[in-house]
């Protein structure tokens, strides 16, 4: 019997397999300002923290001009760690303010290299959608609601870092005000949508106040209607949002 011979995995199938699972990515070009350069063993799962200086938000919210990010490593520093050139950055909030990405992704800021993060970021975004809309399975589309609006009350006040008390997966809720329908039926000036967990919306967007565009799912057709969250993007990105939804709507038997 022949052996099967896997081929290396691109830059795209990697970014692929480190968004799988992720929430609220962010992809930005940057320079790094400081790195732990020590030796880390190997012989346990280590994370080399990084530095970053953000010159621009290419997908997601934006981290602000400096970011800190965690990395998996061991050894020393990986060559993209010693560049002194701007780099592409994909990466995912984790715990009190500091970032995880994944080295690999992490590649010099070309044209070539942009243009294909850009369409892993956009196939992530039609897969957020089609989990949304209709599931692998599902017979017929699910009712959403897609509106532009701000951040009223984000959730209740407690520590994120801390577990949440319950083992079984509890819910929040999270009073947004509408400004914009840009999907579905909705007539009141303000709406409240369900988020997995204990509370409250972690960052980057979780700032009352703060303006972003809502997924949410129709749980309930009639009155009292109930909202469950989807996930959340920032306004700019509505285009890149609404063609990813036409994608999936184009689909036959999705509409």
């Amino acid at each position: 019997m022949g052996s099967t011979v896997r081929r290396p995995q691109s830059y795209s199938d990697r970014v692929k397999q480190f968004l799988y699972g992720t929430d609220t990515p962010v992809l930005f070009v940057g320079k790094l300002s400081w790195v732990y350069s020590g030796y880390l063993p190997c012989t346990v799962q280590n994370t080399r923290t990084t530095k970053w200086s953000v010159s621009k938000v290419l997908y997601g919210f934006d981290p602000g001009n400096k970011i800190d990010v965690r990395f998996g490593s061991c050894g020393l520093p990986e060559p993209q760690f010693k560049s002194e050139d701007e780099m592409l950055v994909i990466a995912c909030p984790g715990y009190r303010n500091v970032w995880n990405g994944m080295t690999e992704s992490v590649v010099p800021a070309t044209d070539a290299n942009i243009r294909a993060a850009r369409g892993v970021m956009d196939g992530y975004l039609r897969a957020q959608v089609r989990e949304l809309v209709r599931p692998r399975g599902a017979r017929s589309p699910r009712p959403i609601l897609v509106f532009e609006g701000t951040i009223l009350d984000p959730g209740p006040k407690r520590d994120r870092d801390l577990p949440c008390p319950s083992i079984v997966p509890p819910t929040f809720p999270v009073k947004f005000q509408v400004q914009q329908i840009v999907r579905g039926d909705w007539t009141e000036k303000e709406v409240t949508v369900s988020f997995l967990g204990c509370g409250p919306l972690g960052s980057p967007a979780n700032q009352v106040g703060q303006r972003v565009l809502v997924f949410a799912l129709r749980i309930q057709p009639e009155p009292p209607t109930f909202f469950r969250a989807g996930f959340l993007l920032p306004p700019e990105q509505e285009a890149e949002a609404m063609a990813a939804l036409r994608a999936v709507e184009a689909i036959p038997g999705t509409r």
